[in-house]
């Protein structure tokens, strides 16, 4: 693939190799079995999903995660942690979510079936979540632990709004022009305690080109 705005510098300040970041691709690293080491982050995403879930520290939820993965033993190579921010004035400047966790209406199904309420919209002044190997790993991603491809991801938790609904209307295109994802590498994102510590180091693009990457990883 040659170098690309994934490859992220490592903690050290030296560029890592393509093994270690085209996550998109589904790679894993060498002698790793990829169907056991998925199996294995899915049960640790959902331990995690139930037990240190805490509403609005996204960041926060996504260390508690790689903790989980590393005291497992899990490789955090393949993993990178994403923060999404908008650049824009849609929203307030506030990341707009459309399938947030219990943020949307009163669960009829309650308590037989589900959290109190159901997903639905909700804004943020940033977010945080985490791709590994092509699949999102995001504690805010409606009521379930699901481990998504990034496109559909993408599409349900951002990009899919209804016009006319209660609440924000922004549309897919600013979005995708506004938001900006900045990439860190887990095991840095692990060492800094959950911080984006000097951001500036870090790629930063737009959702727009971001997909294009992956559209292209493909």
């Amino acid at each position: 693939m040659g170098m690309t705005f994934l490859q992220v510098r490592s903690f050290w300040g030296q560029w890592m190799t393509a093994a270690s970041v085209v996550f998109f691709l589904g790679m894993s690293p060498a002698g790793a079995d990829p169907v056991q080491e998925d199996r294995l982050w899915q049960e640790v995403f959902e331990r995690t999903f139930v037990r240190d879930y805490r509403r609005g520290r996204c960041g926060g939820n996504v260390f508690e995660l790689l903790k989980e993965a590393k005291r497992q033993g899990l490789d955090l190579r393949s993993a990178q942690v994403i923060r999404l921010k908008n650049e824009g004035n849609s929203a307030f400047g506030m990341v707009n979510a459309e399938w947030a966790r219990e943020a949307g209406g009163k669960n009829p199904n309650f308590p037989r079936v589900g959290p109190s309420r159901l997903p639905g919209e909700k804004n943020w002044d940033f977010h945080v979540l985490l791709v590994r190997s092509g699949r999102v790993y995001d504690l805010d991603f409606g009521n379930e632990p699901q481990t998504p491809e990034w496109m559909p991801y993408l599409e349900k938790m951002f990009l899919s709004e209804a016009p006319g609904s209660a609440g924000f209307f922004v549309g897919k295109a600013r979005k995708l022009s506004d938001y900006r994802a900045t990439l860190i590498a887990a095991e840095v994102f692990l060492q800094s305690s959950g911080e984006f510590l000097q951001v500036g180091r870090w790629k930063t693009v737009t959702l727009a080109e971001l997909n294009q990457e992956i559209l292209h990883s493909f």
